[in-house]
């Protein structure tokens, strides 16, 4: 398991209320992360951060719609006000490597014009653009995607690196509802902060 955190980062996990995200969550938050939930339905949030709080993990609840250009908007000011600066963004909705390859090298390309799935992505990048601290992303990769990561530097000071992880099998990449959680949290935790 990575070290504990010697400063509180912010991390924002964006999923349904899956096993994964539980699980993210937790090693985030028991490694001293400040860690917010975002998921398409309120209460699917609510419920999730509930029962991490209940386990001793403090994880706070917010909604937005994927891809919706208002929701996200709205999403980024109530976490700027409710938890500051974003270091780092997991969004455990997989993505393929077409819509991998949408993502633009121009920092100062408008986010609404990407497809659905990296709208969120784009704007977090861009956030933490602004603050012109370094940042994070880990999105799940659908077979195919790992040689897709890359670090996307931006202007102004703030770089952001980008991570692609790929089911561990991938016949197990048709989804959790069989039971079989093809992205260990383990793995999505040491990209955002390996062992030194």
């Amino acid at each position: 398991m990575p070290h504990a955190f010697s400063i509180s980062p912010s991390v924002l996990v964006a999923s349904e209320a899956t096993r994964t995200a539980r699980d993210v969550t937790a090693s985030l938050g028991n490694l001293g992360a400040t860690v917010a939930v975002c998921a398409p339905e309120p209460v699917s949030a609510a419920y999730l951060c509930r029962d991490l709080t209940a386990s001793g993990v403090l994880a706070l609840p917010f909604h937005s719609r994927p891809g919706d250009i208002e929701d996200i908007a709205r999403l980024l000011v109530d976490l700027a006000t409710d938890v500051g600066p974003l270091d780092a963004l997991v969004d455990l909705s997989p993505v393929d490597a077409a819509e991998l390859a949408a993502l633009p090298t121009d920092p100062d390309a408008p986010w609404p014009a990407l497809p659905t799935s990296l709208r969120l992505t784009w704007a977090v990048a861009q956030s933490m653009r602004a603050t012109g601290r370094p940042g994070r992303i880990v999105l799940l990769g659908r077979p195919g995607t790992s040689g897709a990561a890359r670090t996307v530097r931006l202007p102004a000071g703030g770089r952001v690196d980008l991570h692609i992880v790929e089911p561990a099998d991938p016949e197990d990449s048709k989804g959790a509802g069989d039971g079989v959680d093809p992205y260990p949290a383990e793995s999505i935790v040491r990209l955002l902060w390996p062992r030194p």
